[in-house]
């Protein structure tokens, strides 16, 4: 199967989306698809072709705009080469790389994973959001099937796109579990509690901070991630009373991510929206307790936990930091083996693939047979 996801990053790109493309796509590799990575990067001045791992990643130009970036050379390849594909999947509602779908050859089916929240997270994001509405329909109508991370976004799509659902799917993400098992934790660190993500506003890192400048119990917190949001979060951790306690460590490898994932006794998430929970999974793989805001998608990934779960409300900074007290006074127990694998997840895509490919080649009157994938 020759397979082209269209995202707004990739590894090294940080962040939930980015995440899930990277870790799919290795997934899918070694379930001999080849696979292609089409997306855009800030910067460049010509499109790069490099290499991750067996993935092809094909990067183009766009605009400077943190928050929104355009890239009409990303939607001109889209359309140049989506013919030379059996199908082609598109990543995230918020973003406009999949634009170049719209206008491209309607033959090569094509599956798409909105890792819908509903709403921009920004009063610009939020016009954006309602200008960029004709738009996004048309991307969903134009889907063969419609990827959700979580019955919370099905729920939502369902809501906000009326006949999506008798071609919407749900796959739960996974995590790199032999990757966290096999670290090493961190030596010499005092009780640890860790937020990973990107830094963005509604990610809610600043609650994090304020929260644990109330916490009276030794240890630290250690921040990873980039983003739009890191200078305000680097500010806010200066000036706070426990300043010497919070490290904000900005993007870092795989590798040392996961070696704070078996070194953290707590992950802490208070974001107001996700898709899912994917930072959640992570700490529970890694042997953490784990803290996050009180939202569909979090309750539905404390089910999937079964244990060592706390949900707040991530605006009450004292329920927050008494929970926080909770984990600091707790340990990391060792990775997890029943946290959902991207080998597992990645079984559940091909299935969907097959289906959609063979519902393609059945409807041209040629061949149903779902093997011929």
């Amino acid at each position: 199967m020759r397979l082209a996801f269209i995202a707004p990053g990739v590894a090294p790109d940080t962040g939930g989306v980015e995440t899930v493309v990277t870790e799919l796509a290795r997934a899918l590799v070694a379930r001999d698809v080849a696979v292609e990575v089409w997306t855009q990067q800030r910067g460049l001045r010509r499109p790069a072709v490099s290499h991750l791992d067996e993935i092809v990643v094909r990067r183009f130009p766009c605009s400077n705009s943190v928050h929104y970036p355009l890239s009409p050379q990303l939607w001109r390849h889209t359309r140049r080469s989506i013919g030379g594909l059996d199908l082609l999947h598109g990543h995230s509602y918020h973003s406009a790389v999949n634009l170049g779908v719209l206008a491209s050859d309607c033959r090569v089916p094509f599956v798409y994973s909105p890792h819908y929240h509903g709403t921009g997270h920004t009063w610009p994001a939020r016009a954006l959001h309602r200008v960029y509405g004709p738009i996004g329909r048309r991307l969903v109508r134009r889907a063969a099937r419609v990827i959700a991370v979580s019955w919370a976004e099905a729920r939502m799509l369902q809501r906000d796109f009326p006949g999506v659902e008798p071609r919407l799917s749900v796959v739960h993400n996974g995590v790199a579990t032999r990757s966290i098992a096999a670290a090493h934790p961190m030596p010499g660190q005092p009780p640890t509690l860790l937020s990973l993500g990107r830094l963005e506003g509604y990610k809610r890192i600043d609650a994090v901070i304020e929260a644990f400048d109330r916490v009276t119990s030794p240890g630290q917190l250690i921040v990873v991630g980039d983003g739009p949001a890191r200078g305000r979060i680097e500010d806010l951790a200066t000036r706070s009373r426990r300043s010497e306690d919070i490290r904000v460590l900005g993007r870092i490898s795989d590798a040392e991510v996961a070696r704070w994932l078996r070194t953290a006794s707590g992950v802490v998430n208070l974001s107001e929206h996700e898709a899912f929970g994917l930072v959640a999974l992570e700490g529970a793989a890694g042997g953490a307790a784990v803290l996050l805001s009180d939202i569909d998608a979090h309750r539905e990934v404390a089910n999937l936990l079964d244990g060592r779960v706390t949900l707040v409300h991530p605006y009450d900074r004292t329920v927050v930091a008494q929970a926080m007290e909770s984990l600091l006074r707790g340990a990391n127990n060792g990775p997890r083996e029943d946290v959902g694998t991207w080998e597992q997840a990645a079984d559940c895509y091909m299935e969907v693939y097959r289906s959609v490919v063979a519902d393609r080649i059945g409807s041209d009157g040629q061949l149903t047979s779902a093997s011929s994938a």
